[in-house]
């Protein structure tokens, strides 16, 4: 899977609002800021901007003192909705959207085990907020909810767990041959 530059510029764009953003009231940025900061054109930026709003992640305001800040605290907005607000729904094949896409998907092996990579993935992006990812943590943050374990490290050891076991009873029987 690879984020595209759509993707990682959206996150960007609200990492710096999060860096920008105010607990006391709306401290709107200009774009051309942004832009500047980030060093990610203007025009890029209004285009994302689109996708963002519509996500309910940020929020404009016109005028001198017009621009966009964060809708929500920054602790409260994760990885996986600044991702799939720019790019959709995060899914590493066609048929795990549709089981109609492919017409073996009620029987195909390995779907099963790219569902879970998925929704692991899903599970990690959700692991990061905003202010984790710009570095400012605020009083009110609390514990991420995968703090001591984002699915990929736990899976990753049951995995491993699963592949010494088989190996040990395919050596087993081997033994016994």
């Amino acid at each position: 899977m690879k984020i595209s530059t759509r993707g990682r510029y959206a996150v960007r764009f609200l990492i710096d609002l999060a860096e920008n953003y105010s607990y006391n009231e709306p401290s709107y940025q200009k774009i051309k800021d942004i832009a500047e900061r980030q060093e990610i054109s203007k025009d890029y930026l209004v285009q994302l901007a689109v996708g963002l709003k519509n996500a309910n992640l940020i929020r404009s305001s016109s005028g001198k003192d017009g621009g966009y800040t964060l809708s929500r605290p920054p602790e409260q907005i994760n990885l996986l909705e600044a991702v799939e607000a720019a790019i959709g729904p995060i899914d590493i094949l066609d048929c795990l959207k549709s089981g109609d896409y492919c017409s073996r998907a009620d029987t195909c092996k390995s779907r099963g085990v790219w569902d879970l990579v998925n929704e692991n993935i899903k599970k990690d992006f959700k692991c990061f907020t905003l202010s984790q990812m710009a570095g400012v943590e605020h009083a009110s943050d609390t514990k991420s909810v995968c703090a001591n374990s984002c699915s990929a490290v736990s899976d990753a050891k049951k995995a491993k767990k699963a592949v010494t076991s088989s190996s040990k009873r395919q050596a087993t029987v081997s033994a016994h041959i």
